[in-house]
């Protein structure tokens, strides 16, 4: 849209919430909840990672997701 004559008038303004769309991601980029999320919903689970993202994000996401249940279970298991 910001290369088409017809959104000239609003091309500030579509910048801005691209801008703001990177900012957001590169936040999800240092966390593990975005991953962690969708694999838990039913709905979606690993197969859209497995559709979506390039292998080395999945490692990742995978290996968040395994430290983030590892240390649940750790706490749980202090706690009995």
């Amino acid at each position: 849209m910001i290369k088409n004559p017809k959104y000239a008038q609003i091309v500030p303004t579509l910048k801005a919430g691209l801008e703001n769309l990177r900012k957001w991601y590169r936040i999800l980029d240092n966390s593990s909840i975005y991953f962690i999320c969708l694999v838990l919903d039913p709905r979606v689970k690993m197969a859209y990672f497995q559709m979506h993202w390039e292998e080395e994000y999945l490692e990742a996401g995978k290996e968040s997701l395994e430290k983030t249940v590892s240390h649940y279970f750790h706490c749980a298991d202090l706690h009995n």
